[in-house]
């Protein structure tokens, strides 16, 4: 995968396996028709090899060292509404792999996330099986055998 950039634990950022990353990309780029939008999951969106899907995606995150990417848009899960207006609905397929477990910041990216997906859009969300309640309630997520892993 073309990916490479260190981690930054001040950011709590992990990547994934090699094996991980190239199981997502391949789900996402079978599914998304307009695009992506990848909240705080710079590894996934850096890993497109599909131009297509990738000039019609972005990557909402806080860390700026990518911030030169066209498909950059800084995002702080603090601020979930705080995206740009022209945004919302733009997008069939919306990733989230928040930084933090807890419920109030799941909470916050379920409020940006509904604000990006267009009707009839997909979800893609890792969280630990603690978490299945909560995202259920939150987006109607359903747990999958699909176990991601860092190296």
């Amino acid at each position: 995968m073309p990916f490479e950039s260190g981690e930054n634990a001040d950011l709590n950022q992990y990547w994934y396996s090699k094996n991980t990353m190239e199981a997502f990309v391949k789900e996402i780029q079978g599914l998304t028709k307009v695009g992506a939008a990848f909240l705080s999951t710079p590894s996934l969106y850096f890993s497109l090899d599909n131009e297509d899907v990738k000039k019609n995606s972005k990557v909402f995150e806080y860390d700026r060292q990518w911030e030169t990417d066209p498909g950059f848009v800084f995002y702080d899960y603090d601020k979930p509404s705080e995206v740009n207006i022209t945004l919302f609905g733009q997008f069939d397929m919306v990733v989230i792999d928040p930084p933090f477990i807890t419920e109030e910041k799941k909470k916050k990216y379920a409020e940006t996330a509904r604000l990006l997906l267009c009707p009839g859009g997909k979800l893609i969300c890792t969280t630990i099986v603690e978490n299945e309640g909560l995202m259920a309630s939150l987006l109607g997520c359903k747990p999958v055998k699909f176990q991601p892993s860092i190296p």
